[in-house]
Order: structure tokens, then sequence, then C-alpha cells
């Protein structure tokens, strides 16, 4: 039973550091562009903006 506690804190916190990671990278992006709060409203809205890399998030956000 405390193995599948200590699986499922390590699940948790690795799961915020992919999220955390991604939020950065989704600033990165978005200081580039012409209206910062709308490009974060945007992407932050698409869950799969947490997922890929900047050449995706790009591609999400001329869709």
């Amino acid at each position: 039973m405390n193995s599948l506690k200590i699986l499922i804190v390590i699940f948790f916190i690795s799961l915020s550091l992919v999220t955390f990671s991604s939020g950065n990278l989704i600033e990165d992006v978005c200081r580039t562009s012409s209206n910062f709060k709308i490009c974060i409203d945007s992407l932050r809205a698409d869950l799969k903006s947490f997922f890929v890399d900047k050449k995706d998030l790009v591609h999400i956000l001329l869709q």
C-alpha cells in the first residue's frame, strides 16, 4: 500500500513539472507576439499546447 502512495505522489509531481515547464514555453512564445495576453489566453485554452514544442505552439496559434 505504501508503494502505491509513493507512485501516486511521483506521478503528480512529474505531471506538475511538465505543466510548469510547458507554461514557460507558452510564455516564451507569446513574448514574441504582438498581443501577449491574447496569445497566452489562446494557448492556455487549448490543452494540447501544454504537451507540444515551440513549432507546434505556433501551429496551434495559426489554427
